[in-house]
């Protein structure tokens, strides 16, 4: 016995996608001529064989017309005007030529100049042309006329590179995507003998799925993929904007990439929007077919089923819609979720607490699903709920024989924070009772026998990240002149360069120094601090990342006074070589300095009348004025008015009997009382603002030497 067998192929073609612009042409007239209906333009240039109308009439002679023919000599003859060249001239140029001719042989002329019928012309049609050929046109025709008389492009023909050559040269190249996208055209004249060049297109893609229109698109060197989707229209709205497949042939291999249209349409020059090559295939993906934003509910509910997510946006809100039936079991409903990675959690809801606002709502997620139990169902799913330092912290199924180690694994395990040694477990034993079980999580998930404890329904887990349980002082605050003050956690490696780049930096107000103060004992015991001082600038240096930060530091940048702001200024006017204002080279800078840096004395000046201007407020502080002033005060009313004696005391001077022991101002000389000369504060202050000081010295030498020696 011969078995014959027989195999059957079945071959799944894929859809033929149309050459896109090509349907245009389906209709184009096939004869070889081309007649267009359009008025004949104002650059129209006539030519041999074109067929004009002359009238003419005057006030005295009745009108006169003549039909005449433009000849071979580019002369129009016009009975009782003579001959015009009219070759190559407008019609507006020819009615101001008939015109000229008219006034020079009729008085006050009228006239009229019309193209009854312009001349006909050949142009050729060649290359990859749908119907090649040559084709006889008015002389008014465009190229578009012929091309579209050509019936376009032929399958492997361009419709983007359409040259118009006269007289071997390419007058023009016309894209026809300008005129099939946007309606634009260009408005090229043709001329006798002119030839229509369809060159073969050199790249084309395609472009598939859900786009406005799919087919395929010649496109010329440098389109992206963003010109390929504008060229067809974009993306549909049910279109996956993330998912953009791009299949390209590289090294006799095809390959493909996942663009993101959604990407490369808000910025082009995204990644993504790559340049295209000849033979790629793009192809937008539909939507997935699954509803978003919405959630459902089903059991013992009067309508069950999904509803929209901004209406039930919490759990209270969807039974309310749902309206849980009578008969339903109040204590409990169970809300299904799947987390990002697809893990499915549960979350316990207090039917009967929640609707009576005794619970906590919760915020409903996009496809979260809410069962709710009838009285007498058994079905109820047992829930360990497992918070803090885990990965995917929730409610999950407590399956038969399930474990810490097991909850801790659909969790997605122990963040790298997590205390390892220790967490709780809280487990009802009552109505409202509750037993804490301590257990260590690393060896729980080990499957040590004695920390992994067999898990039951209501089960809570609490996971407690290391700094929680750890009583070390690892923190450090920064005050003053920081962008960003407050405290700091210490890591180990931490310097004070690296702290003040976490503050920010300092501001513009910062004085300039840092202080790194640290609690110390002294020797009874008390408490103290121990303070080092950097300058900001070898803080932002080397000196700053060699110094170590511990714990409980607390490092300052103090804020520059009003005075640090800018230089302190003098002004030296007069006889000096250079005199002006000068900034203090420091506090306490001679008065020789300055004036050596203002080049000394001018030739005629007179050191011995040098006077010094300073101002009351800048002699005293504020707060020794304040207290001069109360001294002042309470001076004035002690001292009794006495009569001044002649030779005894200036004016302005009071004299005061005071017992030698009593003050440390007076002398005692044998017992005896002696007098106090007191001269009233209020009087010697009770000068102008500015005080001017003379200077009477005995030498020049002396004088200058002295002189020199005064502090600014």
């Amino acid at each position: 016995m011969i078995t014959l067998l027989i195999s059957v192929i079945i071959v799944h073609a894929e859809p033929t996608l149309p050459l896109f612009g090509f349907d245009f042409f389906a209709n184009a007239p096939t004869d070889s001529s081309v007649a267009p209906q359009n008025a004949v333009p104002a650059d129209y240039r006539l030519g041999a064989g074109d067929r004009l109308r002359v009238r003419y009439w005057t006030p005295s002679i009745a009108e006169v017309s003549h039909d005449a023919v433009v000849m071979k000599s580019g002369l129009l003859a016009i009975p009782g005007i003579g001959d015009l060249r009219a070759a190559h001239l407008t019609l507006d140029e020819l009615h101001k030529a008939v015109g000229a001719r008219l006034r020079e042989a009729f008085k006050q002329p009228s006239y009229a100049v019309d193209l009854l019928e312009p001349r006909t012309i050949a142009v050729y049609v060649v290359g990859a042309a749908r119907r090649p050929g040559r084709y006889l046109v008015r002389a008014d025709a465009h190229l578009f006329n012929v091309v579209y008389a050509a019936g376009g492009a032929s399958e492997e023909g361009s419709l983007r590179r359409v040259a118009l050559r006269r007289n071997n040269a390419t007058v023009a190249t016309v894209d026809l995507y300008a005129f099939l996208l946007g309606g634009a055209s260009e408005d090229v004249l043709l001329e006798d003998d002119d030839v229509v060049v369809f060159p073969v297109a050199e790249s084309r893609v395609s472009l598939e799925g859900q786009v406005a229109r799919p087919a395929i698109y010649e496109i010329l060197p440098g389109t992206r993929v963003a010109d390929a989707l504008a060229m067809a229209g974009g993306m549909k709205a049910t279109a996956y904007p993330r998912l953009l497949r791009l299949q390209r042939v590289e090294d006799g291999q095809r390959i493909e990439r996942t663009l993101d249209a959604q990407a490369i349409q808000r910025n082009p020059a995204h990644a993504n929007n790559l340049v295209l090559q000849n033979g790629d295939r793009l192809l937008a993906e539909d939507v997935s077919g699954m509803v978003r934003k919405q959630v459902a509910v089903r059991g013992a509910v009067e309508y069950p089923g999904a509803y929209a997510i901004d209406r039930a946006q919490t759990a209270k809100a969807l039974l309310q819609e749902a309206k849980v039936m009578t008969g339903a079991y109040w204590e409990r409903a169970d809300l299904l979720r799947k987390l990002p990675d697809g893990t499915p959690v549960v979350i316990s809801i207090p039917v009967q607490r929640l609707l009576n606002n005794q619970a906590d709502d919760v915020t409903l997620h996009d496809q979260d699903e809410l069962v709710v139990y009838a009285a007498n169902e058994k079905a109820v799913i047992p829930v360990a709920t497992i918070t803090g330092a885990v990965q995917s912290p929730a409610g999950y199924r407590v399956s038969e024989g399930m474990r810490i180690s097991d909850l801790l694994f659909a969790a997605g395990g122990l963040q790298r924070d997590a205390a390892t040694e220790v967490a709780h477990l809280y487990r009802r034993v009552g109505p409202n009772d509750f037993r804490i079980l301590r257990f260590a999580p690393a060896r729980a998930a080990q499957g040590d026998a004695e920390e992994n404890l067999l898990l039951q329904d209501e089960d809570r887990l609490v996971i407690y990240r290391q700094q929680e349980v750890e009583f070390s002082q690892a923190r450090v605050a920064v005050l003053g002149e920081v962008q960003r003050p407050g405290e700091y956690q210490v890591y180990d490696g931490l310097t004070l360069y690296d702290l003040l780049l976490q503050a920010g930096g300092p501001t513009a107000d910062a004085a300039g120094t840092v202080e790194l103060a640290t609690v110390a004992l002294d020797a009874s015991g008390a408490k103290t601090a121990d303070i080092a001082t950097l300058t900001l600038d070898a803080a932002m240096q080397d000196a700053g990342r060699n110094r170590p930060i511990h714990g409980g530091m607390l490092v300052s940048l103090p804020r520059r006074t009003h005075d640090l702001a800018q230089p302190w200024k003098v002004e030296l006017k007069g006889q000096f070589k250079r005199p002006g204002v000068y900034a203090l080279l420091h506090e306490g800078e001679t008065l020789a300095s300055l004036i050596e840096r203002a080049g000394g004395f001018a030739e005629s000046s007179d050191p011995f009348g040098i006077s010094l201007t300073r101002r009351r407020d800048k002699m005293l502080s504020t707060a020794t004025a304040q207290q001069i002033q109360t001294v002042m005060d309470t001076m004035d009313q002690l001292l009794p008015p006495v009569e001044p004696r002649t030779g005894e005391q200036p004016a302005g001077a009071e004299v005061l009997d005071m017992p030698a022991a009593s003050t440390p101002l007076s002398t005692q000389a044998g017992g005896r009382y002696e007098k106090i000369l007191l001269v009233s504060p209020r009087r010697l202050t009770a000068m102008p603002t500015n005080n001017r000081i003379g200077f009477n010295l005995e030498d020049r030498e002396s004088y200058l030497e002295r002189l020199g020696k005064m502090r600014l």
